[in-house]
């Protein structure tokens, strides 16, 4: 149960897109995925995914939260504003503390992180049989957020 399709700050609205199930099979979580929406015109700025679960997969690789914003709109801190719109959800679903990734070399994910008071934790190697090596990803940056 998802306490509200539709969350809202200022100018940024987030819309339930999908949901998805459990996958045993593939090791992925029950998740949500949101489009980032510019609020009155409804340009797509991105889009942003909450995993519901605590699995090892979550806290060391995929992480309870991902996110794009497409390139014409970054630089507005809409990962940020997404990321805190998303708190009543993590609230609802008792996940706290939140894990979130991003590769090492991408600085903007970072920073996104970093502002949000998440702390480094620890850079991790992706295992071999996991579906983002398959991708070409090697490593993750893995930080944990306190909701408090």
């Amino acid at each position: 149960m998802i306490p509200s399709k539709t969350l809202k700050d200022k100018e940024l609205l987030l819309v339930l897109h999908k949901t998805y199930p459990r996958d045993k099979d593939r090791g992925y979580a029950p998740a949500y995925e949101f489009l980032m929406l510019r609020d009155p015109d409804l340009e797509l700025l991105g889009q942003i995914t909450v995993r519901v679960g605590d699995d090892e997969n979550i806290r060391n690789w995929d992480g309870h939260i991902g996110y794009g914003v497409l390139k014409e709109h970054r630089g507005h801190s809409y990962a940020k504003r997404a990321c805190r719109l998303l708190i009543p959800i993590l609230k609802h679903h008792q996940i706290n503390p939140v894990y979130i990734t991003c590769d090492p070399a991408n600085f903007a994910s970072k920073a996104t992180i970093n502002s949000l008071g998440a702390k480094f934790i620890e850079t991790v190697d992706i295992p071999e049989w996991h579906e983002s090596y398959f991708l070409g990803n090697r490593q993750k940056c893995r930080y944990q957020w306190d909701l408090g």
